[in-house]
């Protein structure tokens, strides 16, 4: 049985190759955990195959995903993202503080 993650790059592929030759993009967008998934997703996307279309998330009331490491990536691969949240909503601060970078290192935790 194929993982979520493997299903969505072999349809990727398989589209990829179906429209070889058209101007391709890929668009995700999520809400909330969906949210968190969709920049899952198009991080692995954008490191599938170097045919990769350009990759756009839009997210909505996401969960932080990642550290600076996976942000980095995420910029180099060349994935755009739209975060889209509600400065009322707890949900989009989580995990916080505890993995900021910067904190942590000035707190000597790194």
């Amino acid at each position: 049985m194929d993982s979520l993650s493997e299903s969505i790059v072999q349809e990727v592929r398989r589209l990829i190759h179906l429209y070889k030759g058209e101007d391709l993009s890929i668009s995700i967008t999520g809400h909330s955990l969906g949210a968190a998934l969709a920049l899952l997703a198009a991080d692995e996307l954008s490191t599938c195959d170097a045919n990769v279309p350009p990759i756009a998330v839009y997210s909505f009331g996401g969960l932080r995903v990642g550290n600076r490491g996976f942000a980095n990536r995420i910029t180099s691969n060349w994935v755009k993202v739209l975060r889209v949240v509600n400065s009322q909503d707890v949900v989009t601060r989580v995990p916080g503080m505890f993995v900021n970078e910067r904190l942590n290192e000035k707190l000597g935790y790194v």
